[in-house]
C-alpha cells in the first residue's frame, strides 16, 4: 500500500473513532473539555451528567459582564459523606439546565453539566468525583436555567433560584441568594438591581439596586446580595451595569430574568 493512502485511511479512522465518541456525548456536555485520558475524574460523561476536572481552554471566549451563578450559600455545608444535591425555583414543569462550575478564582477547574425534566425540581448525584477533588460548596457558581410562564408566555434562559444541600436536606435561604458576577476586564464598580415583573412580564415598581466595587476583576468574580427578594409573580428583571472609571458614565445595562422561592 502506497504510504499516501496508508496515511489518508490513519487520518480518516482516527476522526471516525472521534466522531463516534463525540456522537455518544449527549448535548448538554461540553465535548471540548471532555477528557479522553486514563484521569479517572477528569471532566466526561456519567450516566445523568458530565462531570469532573478539566483544563482551561487556551482560547476562550469574552465574558461579558454577566451572572455565573444565582444560588444560596451554606458556608457550613459538609459533603465529605453525603449525596450533594441542588433544588430549583418551579419554572412551571419546563426542562431545566444545571451548570456548577468551580469560580474562577479557583485554580482547581471542575464543571457539572446536566439537564433535568420538570416537574422535577431537585437533582442529586453520588458525589463520588466532587469529595475526590476536595470541591468545596463555597468555591463553586450553580446555575439552573428554565423556561417558567408569565401570562401563558414562556421565558426561557432564566435563571431559577438554585439551593446546594445533601439528599437527606437543602437548607432554606432566609436572607436571600447570591449573584456572582463576572466580567473580562477590570470595573472600578458594579451597579445591580432587580426588579418585579408584573403579569406581562413587564417591571413593576421600585428597584432595589447596590453597587460594588469590581477592581477584582477578571481573576475573581464578584459576590453581591440583595437580601430576600420578593415578587408577587415571583419573577424578577436583574439590570447590571459596569463603570471602567470612576466619574465617567456607565456601560448600557445588560438584563437577565430570574425566578425565586
Amino acid at each position: 500500500m502506497k504510504p499516501t493512502i496508508y496515511l489518508a485511511l490513519v487520518v480518516l479512522e482516527g476522526l471516525s473513532r472521534a466522531y463516534a465518541q463525540n456522537a455518544s456525548i449527549p448535548p448538554f456536555c461540553d465535548a471540548e473539555l471532555i477528557d479522553k485520558s486514563d484521569n479517572k475524574y477528569g471532566y466526561r460523561y456519567r450516566g445523568d451528567r458530565c462531570e469532573g476536572s478539566y483544563e482551561e481552554p487556551t482560547a476562550s471566549l469574552p465574558v461579558n459582564l454577566t451572572i455565573i451563578s444565582f444560588s444560596c450559600r451554606n458556608p457550613g455545608l459538609n459533603l465529605s459523606s453525603s449525596k450533594p444535591a441542588i433544588s430549583w425555583a418551579n419554572a412551571d414543569d419546563s426542562p431545566v439546565s444545571i451548570r456548577i462550575e468551580t469560580l474562577p478564582q479557583i485554580r482547581l477547574r471542575y464543571r457539572l453539566d446536566s439537564v433535568s425534566a420538570g416537574p422535577k425540581t431537585r437533582f442529586s448525584w453520588d458525589g463520588e468525583t466532587w469529595r475526590a477533588l476536595s470541591i468545596d460548596s463555597d468555591t463553586v457558581a450553580i446555575v439552573v436555567k428554565g423556561r417558567p410562564k408569565l401570562g401563558g408566555n414562556e421565558f426561557p434562559g432564566t435563571l431559577l433560584e438554585a439551593h446546594l444541600g445533601t439528599e437527606a436536606s437543602i437548607p432554606a435561604c432566609p436572607s436571600g441568594p447570591t449573584f456572582e458576577i463576572q466580567n473580562d476586564n477590570p470595573l472600578s464598580s458594579v451597579k445591580i438591581c432587580a426588579t418585579a415583573l408584573a403579569q406581562d412580564g413587564n417591571p413593576k415598581g421600585d428597584a432595589t439596586c447596590k453597587t460594588v466595587d469590581g477592581s477584582s476583576l477578571p481573576s475573581n468574580s464578584v459576590p453581591v446580595t440583595l437580601g430576600a427578594l420578593q415578587s408577587s409573580t415571583g419573577m424578577l428583571q436583574i439590570s447590571l451595569q459596569g463603570i471602567v472609571l470612576r466619574g465617567t458614565s456607565p456601560s448600557p445595562p445588560r438584563y437577565f430574568r430570574i425566578k425565586v422561592d
